[in-house]
């Protein structure tokens, strides 16, 4: 999951647009000089070229932080550095008056499509990603997390990795409700998705399970690694300030209950442990992080 609100994957995929048109454009213009013999821009057949055309700006400058951290977006840097260095041998061959070669402009051809390839990978992949989120607290919605999560246990049972549960409720969110009205409530939840976006990790999974309810999947993580980050989250949740509106400032603490993934439960099941060990962290006194166990169950 990229892991930021709905407004800001909107506006970035509106960058990523309009990058797209720049280079598209900046193609046009090779193409024209390469086909007219016209005089090359110098600014194309320097080494750093990659840099300065406008998709470059943008890919090195621009980019929302937690785009650079996604494995999609990695792979177009290269990419882009190659098709740029092809490109500037191509204009080289043509300022010195020499006949292109036609290894040399495949070679330019052949990056050039795969930066293509990427850079729509990751478009359709922002786009679909947008499709799936919540409108409101812009995490997912509930209609992959149960395929997502299968997919999870079968890695869980061939020994792949290790997956974390937590489902986390926010604590008195009725009283919020009841004093400030339900507009309150609705910025208090869009506030905390917002955060837990962006106090996980980028490979972990954020869900709107219902209500004040939210469901996190850690992958690659166990208990031990997973308690240790959602107890930290806990403790910042509390330090953050939720500007709700007409000088209204709140703070909310959230119970959490997690569970870590094994062979022999199914998802189902493993979904209601990470509920019932958070129903026990609102009976121990809420603000707190409760790892089911046997005893629970009794």
């Amino acid at each position: 999951m990229l892991n930021i609100s709905q407004n800001v994957l909107t506006a970035v995929i509106a960058q990523l647009d309009s990058a797209i048109a720049f280079h598209g454009a900046w193609f046009d213009k090779i193409s024209e000089i390469l086909v007219c013999r016209s005089e090359p821009n110098e600014v194309d057949m320097q080494d750093d070229a990659h840099h300065h055309c406008k998709f470059g700006k943008w890919y090195y400058k621009e980019a929302h932080p937690r785009l650079r951290e996604h494995p999609a977006f990695l792979e177009i840097g290269p990419l882009h550095e190659e098709m740029h260095r092809n490109a500037a041998l191509l204009l080289q061959q043509l300022q010195n008056d020499q006949q292109i070669k036609p290894a040399d402009y495949h070679c330019f051809s052949v990056a050039l499509e795969q930066l293509r390839m990427e850079i729509n990978n990751l478009s359709n992949e922002l786009h679909e990603i947008s499709r799936q989120l919540d409108p409101l607290t812009g995490v997912y919605t509930r209609g992959g997390m149960l395929t997502k999560l299968r997919n999870d246990l079968e890695k869980v049972k061939r020994g792949q990795f290790q997956c974390c549960i937590i489902m986390l409720d926010i604590d008195d969110f009725k009283a919020i409700n009841d004093r400030y009205g339900h507009p309150a409530g609705d910025e208090v939840l869009q506030q905390l998705g917002l955060f837990l976006c962006n106090h996980i990790r980028i490979y972990d999974d954020v869900y709107r399970y219902g209500g004040e309810e939210f469901l996190i999947v850690m992958q690659d993580c166990d208990k031990t690694a997973a308690k240790q980050s959602i107890e930290r989250i806990c403790k910042l949740l509390n330090e953050v300030d939720f500007d709700i509106g007409g000088d209204v400032i709140l703070n909310i603490s959230a119970s959490f209950g997690l569970y870590q993934m094994d062979a022999t439960t199914g998802v189902t099941e493993s979904i209601t442990r990470a509920d019932e060990a958070m129903y026990e962290a609102k009976r121990q006194g809420k603000n707190r992080l409760i790892c089911w166990s046997d005893g629970l169950a009794e």
